[in-house]
């Protein structure tokens, strides 16, 4: 990395951050359904003013706890606007600080060189970027995971006992709002860190390791041959017959026991290595610490949890836990199941190109050569990671707040690469690893470049690619011959490319390629008086609503019609009705002489307006297949 002052650093470091997370933050329209579960319910509360229990379309959302709402809800009312801009602010600056504190509260413990680079790769990892310019959980978590966990490491390293809990208090603090963002998960990570000052305590944990690393090995080995099972049962399904039904529901309930056991086991085994070759007085310190920020964290997290209680009733509540919770644990559905290395070989692409250098962490040599943050970090990364690949509903976004614990280890390998001192093999590697992205990055800037400028067809885009390409080409050319610039290089040229794929992809969704055209012809019709009700969804009488950015653009209840026959009486009446469903879900075709489709349809899923009669004029825009 080239030289710099830390304070100059640090200014080009905020620089840098805000321009990579805040520039064109509200571009993009909210289209997905995750962002709008995150964006929608804030909205409503500033509507209703009812912050304890979260809504979509006014019917109770309690998947995930309020805090990230609290924050957006007041966002919109300080701001006085809520759009895509003002829903997304909580997670930018989220983001921003998660990114600041890795270099902030590391350059004393790893050192200058090593604690620029952290930041800079959870920066510049992509799947973290995008996440940071969406309303979204994992992010916020992200930093709240690392202040618990860096709080409860600095805690077992002071002799000054004020200070150790003053680091309790505020890794409880910090715990309290990781149960507050998303339940339940934080306890995982947690655990993993607790597992790994285990270990880290005694003198000598190679053969800990090595036998915990062949009962995880043996686990995953089984877990992916009970995961093939379940495919092949699926596809067995296709033939039929009470002999391959019955053999494929033994399939599946093995299945189900099978990650609890896996769970146990993996939780077993490790626990009893770390506790075993702990010493005796460690053990109570470090358990004790635990405790107090558990402790902490949950009595700050219990006064919501039991106004929720006192409203909904426990069976309410025990059946969202059932679902979101327990299921989750031993079963997956179509969209978020996935083998168990979904997560250990995803991570190589989602962390890219940084992701590339985690087989680094597999080496003795960095083991024992470095200080013992990064084999806390590197165990505690990884323990959660593992923890959640022994999960059956899978999604990348789970793991994201393992992306800083994962990359403090790769800012020691970035601060070190090409070093005499490094293993060879490590520096082979790194050779063609530098090498490869020198090629392949600027191709990828340019080549996303030309594909949205003559996909969108924008002339304000067009300006911001190419100026974006053309740094990127420039640096590539300026520096191929200066290997001391190469590591701060392929940063510069990450960098590049993953601002033209966001800044297209934010072109790109919007208009009719997002719900919000049909939010605001549904707004329109509601606030005229017309009648207009939406099909529900079927498969979850948790979250009923089937599109919740149409919630967000309308800022309206639609109501639900669940009688299908009474939507045909409807449409067949002499007054003004409309309905808004999936085209591929309608029960009759579509035409003039019956009920023409009257809008859309818009977004992948074909969202369309069926109507007894044409929009009103007032109503009517630009056709959904429209430029």
């Amino acid at each position: 990395m080239m030289p710099m002052k830390p304070t100059h650093f640090f200014f080009l470091l905020v620089a840098v951050t805000s321009f990579a997370i805040f520039f064109e933050l509200g571009r993009m329209d909210i289209h997905t359904d995750n962002e709008a579960q995150r964006a929608t319910p804030p909205a409503e509360m500033v509507r209703s003013g009812d912050y304890v229990i979260p809504t979509i379309n006014d019917v109770p959302y309690l998947v995930k706890p309020p805090l990230l709402y609290w924050v957006t809800a007041g966002v919109y009312t300080f701001t006085g606007y809520i759009n895509e801009w003002t829903a997304r602010i909580p997670t930018a600056l989220a983001g921003a600080i998660t990114v600041l504190l890795l270099y902030l509260l590391l350059r004393r413990e790893m050192g200058e060189t090593p604690a620029r680079w952290t930041a800079l790769a959870y920066l510049t990892a992509p799947y973290a970027l995008e996440r940071m310019r969406w309303s979204n959980l994992d992010i916020p978590l992200a930093l709240v995971v690392l202040l618990t966990i860096w709080a409860l490491w600095r805690a077992t390293r002071s002799d000054d006992p004020r200070r150790r809990w003053a680091m309790l208090i505020g890794g409880g603090v910090a715990f309290g709002a990781a149960l507050l963002l998303k339940g339940p998960p934080a306890f995982l990570f947690l655990g993993a860190a607790v597992l790994a000052l285990l270990i880290l305590d005694n003198p000598n944990p190679g053969p800990a390791l090595r036998t915990g690393g062949i009962w995880t090995a043996a686990l995953f080995g089984i877990h992916l041959v009970v995961w093939a099972l379940v495919g092949l049962g699926l596809l067995a399904l296709r033939s039929g017959g009470p002999t391959v039904l019955a053999l494929v529901e033994a399939i599946f309930t093995v299945s189900e026991y099978w990650h609890t056991l896996a769970m146990l086991l993996f939780v077993g085994v490790w626990g009893w290595l770390a506790w075993s070759g702990a010493g005796p007085g460690m053990r109570g310190r470090i358990l004790g610490y635990a405790g107090a920020v558990l402790l902490v964290g949950v009595v700050i997290a219990a006064p919501w949890g039991l106004m929720v209680l006192h409203r909904m009733g426990w069976e309410y509540v025990a059946d969202v836990l059932d679902n979101q919770v327990i299921e989750r644990t031993y079963t997956a559905s179509r969209i978020n199941s996935g083998p168990p290395y979904y997560y250990v070989l995803g991570l190589l692409g989602i962390l890219a190109p940084w992701g590339l250098l985690l087989p680094f962490q597999a080496s003795r040599t960095e083991w024992n050569r470095r200080p013992p943050v990064y084999r806390f970090m590197l165990l505690t990364g990884w323990g959660s990671v593992l923890l959640f690949s022994l999960i059956a509903g899978k999604e990348f976004q789970y793991i994201i707040p393992a992306f800083p614990l994962l990359l403090i280890p790769t800012g020691f390998h970035l601060a070190d690469l090409g070093k005499a001192d490094n293993p060879s093999w490590i520096n082979s590697y790194a050779r063609i690893w530098r090498t490869a992205l020198w090629i392949l990055l600027p191709i990828a800037a340019v080549g996303a470049a030309v594909h949205y400028i003559i996909d969108e067809r924008h002339p304000v885009l067009a300006v911001q690619l190419t100026i974006l390409a053309l740094v990127a080409v420039g640096v590539a050319v300026a520096w191929r011959k200066r290997p001391d610039r190469h590591g701060a290089g392929i940063f510069v040229l990450a960098f590049m490319a993953m601002l033209i794929i966001f800044l297209g992809r934010a072109h790109y969704f919007t208009r009719y390629h997002s719900p919000r055209s049909l939010g605001v012809v549904s707004r329109g019709l509601l606030d005229a008086g017309y009648p207009l009700t939406i099909s529900p969804r079927a498969d979850d009488p948790r979250q009923p609503f089937p599109v919740p950015p149409l919630a967000f653009y309308t800022g309206r209840e639609i109501p639900m019609e669940y009688d299908g026959d009474r939507v045909l009486e409807q449409l067949q009446g002499d007054d003004p009705y409309y309905y808004i469903i999936r085209k591929g879900l309608l029960a009759f075709d579509p035409t003039e002489e019956t009920f023409p489709i009257v809008y859309g349809p818009v977004t992948r899923r074909d969202w369309v307006i069926v109507g007894s009669q044409p929009l009103p004029e007032e109503l009517a825009i630009a056709d959904a297949k429209g430029p």
